[in-house]
């Protein structure tokens, strides 16, 4: 456990790796987050994916509190770029709840990720956002993350066998 030194209400956040005894705690504020993106709650499921990633170690997240309360989390994928011969990471996920929004814990959360590239000496973090999500935007900004203006990002999803 850390408090992070960042932001302006520092004193107040507290920044912690996730660890599987904590998921009772923050599986609410993981099903508040997929809410928010219209999915419906699902806090057994919810619960269930968070279990699965923190047992194969296939993602990492850090938890934030304000003033003791659970606060937000950011989780990271880990990738490889053939390319470049060295890891990347992928933020897929940020979120704080409305009520500790703009006391600086998305900050304190982005930082506690933007470690990991530096001590993992990766090729680099990348993360998407909506184009109309400007309060986000203004934060990776800040915080020095550049907008890739020279890559198109296509998707695909395969039709499910239901």
């Amino acid at each position: 456990m850390k408090n992070s030194k960042d932001s302006k209400d520092s004193h107040n956040i507290e920044i912690f790796k996730a660890e599987k005894f904590d998921l009772e705690a923050w599986g609410l504020m993981f099903d508040h987050y997929r809410q928010f993106y219209g999915m419906p709650s699902e806090l057994s499921n919810v619960k269930e994916f968070l279990s699965q990633r923190l047992e194969a170690n296939d993602s990492v997240i850090y938890l934030a509190k304000y003033e003791n309360e659970w606060a937000g989390f950011v989780q990271l994928y880990p990738l490889w770029s053939s390319v470049h011969l060295n890891r990347l990471w992928i933020l897929n996920d940020l979120f704080v709840e409305e009520k500790h929004r703009r006391k600086g814990v998305a900050q304190a959360l982005m930082q506690e990720a933007m470690k990991i590239g530096e001590l993992d000496k990766t090729k680099g973090l990348f993360l998407q956002t909506d184009r109309t999500n400007k309060t986000a935007q203004i934060v990776y900004e800040e915080l020095g993350w550049k907008k890739d203006e020279t890559t198109f990002y296509y998707e695909y999803y395969p039709k499910l066998n239901l």
